[in-house]
């Protein structure tokens, strides 16, 4: 390293008068020891790096007039597609909130629950989970006509039932 020191100096200081001599000690091929010559990686001097970015190994360099321009075209170029991306998103998601609002009317709602006119409310039963050598296994059955068979299964962890004021089973259901 410190040869590697010795050689930069003598080329920053150079001049007509030292283009003869040799750069390096000795006058022959300046031989490689140290950390350099086992393969090790390349490591610096703190010193050597004073304008580091917080100490991450960035360092502020000149950019030329082609690479400004060539990055801040990509930039607008991304602008635009994601511009086009959020064009296609916002317009989906206005679909969705449209067909969620038109779907649970409260005309098609059973319990908090969107029906629309695909869907049917089979089955409506309150259970409360008890716990102990008396049960915890509860059972009940319904028909379904969709195939393949599909459902929806709702836990309310609070229960009102729990409280004591159980509410009555839908006129429709009972």
């Amino acid at each position: 390293m410190r040869e590697m020191k010795d050689v930069w100096k003598e080329m920053v200081r150079g001049g007509e008068e030292d283009e003869g001599r040799p750069l390096a000690r000795g006058g022959g091929k300046a031989s490689v020891k140290g950390p350099a010559a086992r393969g090790a990686t390349y490591q610096t001097n703190p010193d050597e790096h004073a304008d580091a970015i917080f100490d991450t190994g960035f360092a502020l360099r000149e950019l030329g007039p082609k690479a400004v321009r060539a990055w801040l075209s990509f930039q607008g170029l991304s602008l635009c597609f994601q511009l086009l991306l959020w064009n296609e998103v916002s317009a989906h998601l206005w679909e969705f909130e449209e067909v969620v609002t038109r779907e649970c009317a409260p005309e098609r709602r059973q319990h908090g629950v969107c029906t629309g006119p695909l869907w049917n409310l089979t089955s409506w039963q309150d259970v409360v989970l008890t716990t102990g050598p008396a049960g915890g296994t509860f059972q009940f059955d319904f028909s379904t006509t969709s195939r393949p068979p599909t459902f929806l299964l709702t836990v309310d962890p609070v229960s009102w039932a729990r409280a004591g004021d159980a509410e009555p089973a839908p006129a429709a259901l009972a």
